[in-house]
């Protein structure tokens, strides 16, 4: 049996580490969704659809002269990035879903306590559009990214500007992505990136600090395409400003939903649960 004294060195010398730990984990890491990306088989067709929805490209990224990316606008922290194909090689321009991107506040600490959780996450960079970036592979070897906006970025320099007063919505609050582990998947975000499941659903994830959601649906479902929600005041409404608009949709049970020229799935909600 261990002595007091004995005890007593035990906290002493395990508090240190204990403190370290703790102080790793960043109390609001989030502020939700920061982008959301898709690669496009004709970027002004695409550029076209989403300007019928209200958004407003704030900016592009060119190379050579040609267009490597378009951000399209959906509010100040939340945007759509379009990649066109850019090579011959269909191998390396999967038309679709590209990836998810958080909206982070301390990337630094983020990433420090990822590497004390075990994870891989790439080196802290600035990115060409002027934030703080790092990457990781997720489940199914999917491409996480992580941003924060800087002063000096062009998202943040473009604040206040490029807010479509015809928007069809104002607010993404949700991405769907398909896993052909759902348990394990489900660990993944609840155990090392310390999202929590909503009340009642354990397939659909709340993004720390936000009220924004992830769900994860089974890579077995038919139909793999992607799926982003925004969120309206009124469904009904909005399938009558997506019809007078001249977007084609589709009725569900609580949402209606517009496809892409690409085939991606928009899912306008007046209720904020992304399934």
């Amino acid at each position: 049996m261990r002595t007091l004294t004995q005890l007593v060195l035990a906290v002493a010398f395990a508090a240190p580490a204990l403190h370290a730990q703790i102080d790793t984990i960043p109390v609001n890491p989030y502020a939700g969704l920061a982008h959301t990306a898709i690669r496009v088989r004709d970027l002004a067709a695409s550029e076209a659809f989403y300007e019928k929805l209200g958004f407003e490209k704030a900016f592009s990224a060119e190379k050579n002269g040609t267009v490597t990316q378009a951000f399209y606008k959906i509010n100040d922290r939340e945007f759509l990035e379009i990649y066109p194909i850019l090579t011959a090689d269909p191998a390396k321009n999967p038309i679709g879903f590209l990836h998810l991107c958080f909206d982070g506040l301390d990337l630094e600490t983020l990433r420090t306590h990822y590497l004390n959780e075990g994870l891989q996450p790439n080196a802290l960079r600035k990115a060409g559009m002027g934030n703080l970036l790092f990457t990781m592979r997720g489940p199914d070897d999917q491409n996480i990214e992580y941003t924060q906006y800087m002063p000096d970025s062009k998202h943040s320099l473009d604040k206040g500007q490029h807010l479509g007063a015809n928007r069809i919505s104002t607010e993404m609050f949700g991405v769907a992505l398909p896993e052909s582990d759902l348990p394990a998947a489900m660990s993944f975000y609840k155990d090392k990136l310390n999202f929590s499941a909503l009340p009642g659903r354990n397939d659909i994830l709340v993004i720390p600090g936000s009220t924004q959601q992830i769900y994860l649906f089974s890579a077995a479902t038919p139909d793999l395409r992607s799926r982003t929600y925004f969120l309206v005041d009124h469904v009904g409404k909005t399938a009558a400003e997506l019809k007078k608009r001249g977007v084609k949709t589709k009725r569900g049970k609580k949402e209606v939903i517009a496809t892409d020229p690409d085939g991606n799935l928009l899912f306008f909600r007046s209720e904020r649960i992304a399934d």
